[in-house]
Formats: structure tokens, C-alpha cells, sequence
């Protein structure tokens, strides 16, 4: 028994995924969440070691030169959610986001929500992204792609 193809023809989408920036600083935002002064103390004795600033910047510039339909960022921009990480990651990230404009598409993840005050704030719309965003959200990518978007 055949079915019928009654669905438009493949086009195939070329994505560039990445995530787990971790951009990091050194710095409280008079946040008295205990987690913010746990997640500083983790900063300072490991957690900057693993997340060095130029693996982010190599990565940046090698993305920045290729060719893609889309460019996804999947989460985790910052360490800990502070202001001066999102202010430097926007900073980090402007070539990108000059080059593909509205295709390239960001969520937050927990790192980005680091803290309730963070979150309520909503310091990655804000502070990053420029524009308010709701999850999940739907980007329509070709006649045959949908990317849904779930944000922490």
C-alpha cells in the first residue's frame, strides 16, 4: 500500500549549534542569595579554569566564519547570571548576531536563571537578548523544519 507525498519538497537547513559559553566575572550584584556566594566561591577555586575567556572567543570567530541558515545557542551564556556577564557576552557575541540577525536564536539555560532574583528579572532577555521572549516559542526554519523552543 503506497501514501501519497503530499508534503512540500526537502530542503534541507544547515545549523550551527552551541552552547555552554559560561561567560564569567567576578562580582555579587547585591544578591544576598546563598547561591550566589557558593556559586562565587566555585568561581573563584575551579570553575574559571574550565570555562577560560578565549576558548569562548576562538569558538566565536570560527562560528562568525561559516555559512549556516541558523546559528542556535542552547543555553548557559553566563556562570552565575550577573549583569557584567550578560553586558560581556552581548559584547562577545555582536559579530554573530550582526551576521544572521533573526536566525540566530537563544534560550536561556540554568546558568542564565542562576538565582530567583536573576530570573525574575529576566536579565537574559533584558541584559542580552534586548527584546522580551516567552517559552516555549516555535521558529518555523524551512517549509519541512519547526525548531521549538523550551527556556529554563
Amino acid at each position: 500500500m503506497s501514501q501519497e507525498n503530499t508534503s512540500e519538497p526537502f530542503n534541507p537547513v544547515k545549523i550551527i549549534h552551541f552552547g555552554d559559553l559560561h561567560v564569567w566575572d567576578i562580582g555579587w550584584d547585591y544578591d544576598p542569595n546563598p547561591k550566589r556566594i557558593l556559586g562565587l566561591g566555585n568561581l573563584l577555586l575551579r570553575r574559571r579554569r574550565k570555562f577560560p575567556p578565549w576558548v569562548a572567543q576562538e569558538l566565536l570567530g570560527e562560528i562568525s566564519r561559516q555559512e549556516a541558515d541558523y546559528v542556535l545557542f542552547s543555553g548557559d551564556l553566563t556562570t552565575a547570571s550577573l549583569k557584567s556577564e550578560f553586558d560581556r557576552a552581548r559584547e562577545s557575541l555582536i559579530s554573530i548576531r550582526d551576521k544572521w540577525k533573526d536566525h540566530f536564536i537563544c534560550i536561556p539555560g540554568n546558568h542564565d536563571r542562576y538565582t530567583p532574583r536573576a530570573g525574575r528579572e529576566r536579565r537574559f532577555e533584558t541584559r542580552f537578548l534586548g527584546f522580551p521572549q516567552d517559552y516555549p516559542f516555535m521558529q518555523r526554519l524551512s517549509g519541512n523544519w519547526n525548531l521549538v523552543c523550551f527556556g529554563c
